[in-house]
């Protein structure tokens, strides 16, 4: 049976108060502010959720990931805003395998051996683009 974990996945702006109270208790240093800018640095998140667990005003979005093969990951050219500007599932990947070349999303090369089914991409796409498909 495929076991289900939890990582976090993005910060609300509108949520966020700037306390720092996640960066201060992240462990690995994973929370990210940069002026009014937050984000959740996915090459160092364990998905400890102890930023979760912490923030008083329930700013950080959690999304479900579960162990499973992905079998492959489908962007609707039709759909994708890349065009204008768009990168939301290359920001959002916690094992980024997207990458932006010029007006096209692609996915890196084995990068879909590394996909945790998270489907943040799927989730942040703006124009429903991303499909991420599991055995």
């Amino acid at each position: 049976m495929p076991r289900e974990r939890f990582i976090p996945t993005v910060i609300d702006p509108d949520l966020c108060h700037l306390c720092g109270r996640c960066y201060n208790a992240c462990r690995n240093e994973a929370i990210v502010i940069q002026g009014r800018h937050r984000w959740v640095d996915y090459r160092k998140c364990t998905g400890c959720l102890t930023c979760t667990h912490v923030c008083p005003y329930n700013a950080i979005k959690v999304t479900s990931t579960i162990e499973g093969k992905t079998t492959g990951i489908d962007i609707d050219a039709g759909k994708c805003m890349v065009a204008s500007g768009c990168q939301e599932c290359v920001d959002r990947c916690p094992a980024g395998i997207y990458a932006k070349r010029g007006e096209v999303i692609a996915v890196n090369e084995g990068g879909i051996e590394n996909c945790r089914a998270c489907k943040a991409c799927e989730d942040g796409c703006p124009g429903h683009a991303v499909k991420v498909v599991q055995a």
